[in-house]
């Protein structure tokens, strides 16, 4: 899915962003979109970086 980021001018292609973490928990993200954390967190693409820290 793309993002728009027009509102954001400062980002583009290659700039890191955070989908959940400290400030949004994967849980709220997946009871808004409808799904279960489980399958959000398995659902990233295997290029995407992540990093947990």
């Amino acid at each position: 899915r793309a993002e728009d980021v027009t509102p954001r001018p400062q980002a583009g292609s290659g700039t890191p962003v955070d989908f959940w973490g400290k400030e949004i928990q994967v849980d709220d993200v997946a009871s808004a979109a409808g799904t279960l954390g489980y399958e959000l967190l398995c659902a990233v693409a295997p290029r995407v970086p992540f990093v947990t820290t």
